[in-house]
């Protein structure tokens, strides 16, 4: 067998030498392996850094805004690059009528129907039934935009408003649904400290979330998904054992859900709802504090102050509510929220309607003593939109819309 070159040269010499030499021969192999390697790691860190990184930072980014919790139509309606036609603002008696009107619209069979009604309110972000009225008044597609929130004041709307504009929409027009309960609430002594408020202002700073801020939040959001995973583990765990308890004292049985009610198109008041909505809103108007009225009512011009600013007109709706409600509220403090948002509105040159009319509307269109059903909710939007048909204004600026993409 031939002898290569190498192992002629070493086959005389020491074993030590022989091993260095084969450390030789063996070391230009080595060495581009390990370049090739580190060629390699340079490759996937910069793969990692470009496109990896961000989607780690990403998902380990805090979500200040869950979308499962009440404040998601924050991120909803101001992160998107949409700009409804109309934008509807308001509590929680904004967005009853819409709900059960819109599901009021769907076949029996339909299975919408069910998921509407069943849709917790504060995440309805719709209102269908307005927009065919409007589509016939005007002949044109309308896109409406709920914004309403359960137990908004003013001065929530102000805040909600103020960032409609910073996030450069601009509707048609606002509606803004006001009752007396939404400007008076002896609890609300700091007219800026709301949950509502603080999910504004949360979305404000993750909007400007910078890279750096995410990497200073490392820590702590880690820290928050483990006690995250901590709690539903301790939850899982709870579940579990009292449901295996209940399987050793009755024996096993399969997991059934309670029958789902049946679907009705209008809802009445029952005497449950109204006694509970007595002791709600006895304690929220009690005791009546004319200064909570005034501040917010100057929530409300600050409001229109901007609207002007900007072009967007806003039209003030006095939404109709029960006279078991209005007995709860102090005449005077009633008088002054009556008197202070017409004045406003006319100081302002705002469209007023009141719809709160004695004569329009029966026991039986409510659900509550504040919230209208179906029934109540179609007289209630078909006085609306006569009452904006009236506006020259809004006319005006409707049949100047273009066709646009929403």
């Amino acid at each position: 067998m031939k002898k290569s070159w190498l192992d002629a040269c070493t086959a005389n010499k020491p074993a030590s030498r022989r091993r260095s030499q084969g450390a030789l021969r063996v070391w230009p192999i080595f060495k581009t392996s390990v370049f090739l390697q580190f060629v390699v790691l340079l490759i996937a860190v910069d793969a990692f850094i470009g496109l990896g990184l961000p989607k780690v930072l990403q998902e380990i980014q805090p979500d200040l805004l869950d979308s499962r919790t009440l404040w998601s139509k924050i991120p909803d309606f101001y992160g998107s690059k949409e700009n409804p036609d109309v934008v509807l603002m308001g509590s929680s008696l904004v967005l009853a009528p819409a709900i059960h009107c819109d599901a009021a619209m769907l076949t029996p069979g339909d299975p919408n129907k069910k998921k509407i009604r069943k849709h917790r309110v504060h995440l309805y972000t719709e209102s269908k039934y307005l927009e065919s009225l409007l589509k016939t008044a005007y002949r044109q597609d309308l896109s409406i935009y709920n914004l309403g929130f359960p137990g908004a004041m003013a001065s929530d709307n102000y805040v909600l408003f103020k960032e409609l504009l910073d996030s450069k929409k601009r509707p048609a027009f606002v509606v803004l649904g006001v009752a007396a309960r939404d400007f008076m609430n002896s609890k609300r002594n700091d007219p800026e400290d709301s949950k509502l408020q603080d999910a504004v202002r949360k979305f404000h700073k993750e909007k400007n979330y910078t890279f750096v801020d995410q990497l200073k939040n490392l820590p702590q959001t880690l820290k928050a998904h483990i006690d995250e995973d901590k709690d539903e583990l301790g939850l899982v765990k709870y579940l579990s054992t009292g449901r295996l308890n209940s399987f050793r004292q009755s024996g096993f049985q399969l997991w059934q859900s309670a029958p789902e009610p049946k679907l009705q198109e209008v809802q009445l008041p029952t005497k449950t709802a109204l006694a509970r909505d007595v002791t709600i809103y006895t304690k929220q108007y009690n005791p009546p504090r004319a200064s909570i009225v005034e501040t917010q009512l100057q929530y409300l011009d600050r409001m229109l102050s901007k609207a002007d600013k900007a072009g967007v007109p806003v039209v003030i709706v006095n939404l109709p509510v029960t006279e078991l409600n209005k007995q709860l509220l102090h005449e005077d403090l009633l008088a002054l929220y009556q008197d202070g948002v017409e004045r406003i509105a006319t100081s302002h040159g705002c469209q007023y309607l009141n719809l709160d009319c004695p004569t329009g509307y029966e026991s039986t269109d409510f659900r509550d003593s504040v919230h209208l059903n179906a029934k109540g909710g179609r007289k209630f939007y078909a006085k609306l939109v006569a009452g904006l048909a009236e506006s020259r204004l809004l006319t005006g600026r409707i049949a100047s819309l273009q066709s646009k993409i929403h």
